[in-house]
């Protein structure tokens, strides 16, 4: 008889190996090469997905408009200057800086503003005045 027909426990008595083959550990090792080849896949995916992000900000989002660097750099200068505003009315521009200086050291200079004037309604004329006042009070005195 030739191997191919032994059994395994002939082939066992014999001395050979059979020619089975490990099922289980073979598809064990496949599915752990489908899954690293996944991953893999998607760690590519990823990186590449990222760099194109990173260039498209650099190249479109990042650059500042020249509109807004002039707008910056006037702002700048309004926060970080002296300037007189208003000579008549006493208003003058200080730096920020220099205000919040001053407004810790006499935190009185914060004063609050001074409430509104009252609305002027014309109560005058919701009241009534003169004779009709007295005769409206004595006609409801009166039973």
């Amino acid at each position: 008889m030739s191997d191919s027909q032994h059994g395994a426990k002939d082939a066992q008595q014999i001395g050979v190996e059979p020619d089975l083959l490990p099922l289980g550990s073979l598809t064990v090792w496949i599915g752990f090469l489908v899954a690293l080849v996944i991953v893999i896949m998607i760690g590519i995916w990823q990186f590449f997905s990222r760099a194109a992000d990173d260039e498209v900000h650099r190249k479109d989002l990042a650059r500042v408009s020249e509109t807004l660097r002039e707008l910056r750099v006037r702002d700048h200068a309004l926060l970080t200057s002296y300037d007189v505003v208003d000579a008549k009315a006493g208003v003058y521009r200080i730096p920020v800086e220099r205000a919040m200086d001053l407004l810790v050291a006499d935190p009185t200079l914060l004063e609050p503003a001074p409430p509104p004037p009252p609305a002027t309604t014309d109560v005058a004329a919701a009241k009534p005045t003169g004779s009709n006042a007295d005769t409206a009070k004595t006609s409801k005195e009166k039973p």
